[in-house]
């Protein structure tokens, strides 16, 4: 199964968020864009793994989790990946609460490091994912009336990690929280 550490937003702010991009959203305009129910920030993703480990991996996570006090993060300006000449992922900023989003990042990569996962050579970007640019012809408009959009912050009250499962069906996405793990400071 493959598996993600996630920070998983209210069905509010997943709302909220949600609402802002449908601004931009045209039928048929090139790009895949996320549902609200599955918009959240990736923390750490773990690829395909064994279920047998998610016990060993929720102990790390309640490890990492010990000494993190209860934060607001919050979304900003929305952007794209890998650059907004050639963007393949539409997303919002976690602008506000970032430096305590990539520090939470660290600890997990750490943790996760300790039992065996390969550690992400990439800097950590705090982010939702909004949109997957599928059609590169049209999906050049989309993003940028996009990125054009003024998104509105959204705050993001950020007390817990959630291990998620991801499911790929030839329709779509799904994510399935697993297990939740509370700060405890």
């Amino acid at each position: 199964m493959r598996l993600f550490v996630a920070i998983w937003p209210t069905d509010d702010v997943q709302r909220a968020i949600g609402a802002a991009a449908a601004s931009v959203r045209r039928s048929g305009d090139g790009i895949a864009w996320v549902p609200n129910e599955n918009l959240h920030v990736t923390v750490k993703f773990l690829g395909d793994v064994d279920e047998s480990r998610i016990p060993e991996i929720g102990i790390a996570l309640d490890e990492a989790c010990r000494r993190v006090a209860t934060f607001d993060a919050a979304t900003g300006q929305g952007g794209a990946f890998p650059d907004i000449g050639n963007p393949r992922v539409l997303f919002a900023a976690i602008e506000r609460g970032g430096p305590e989003v990539a520090l939470l990042a660290g600890k997990v990569e750490t943790a996760m490091e300790a039992i065996g996962f390969k550690r992400e050579e990439r800097p950590f970007h705090g982010h939702v994912t909004v949109g997957r640019v599928r059609d590169s012809r049209r999906g050049v408009d989309a993003a940028a009336r996009f990125l054009a959009a003024k998104l509105p912050e959204h705050s993001i009250p950020v007390s817990s990690l959630v291990l998620v499962r991801s499911t790929r069906t030839p329709e779509d996405l799904s994510y399935a929280p697993l297990t939740e793990h509370p700060f405890v400071d």
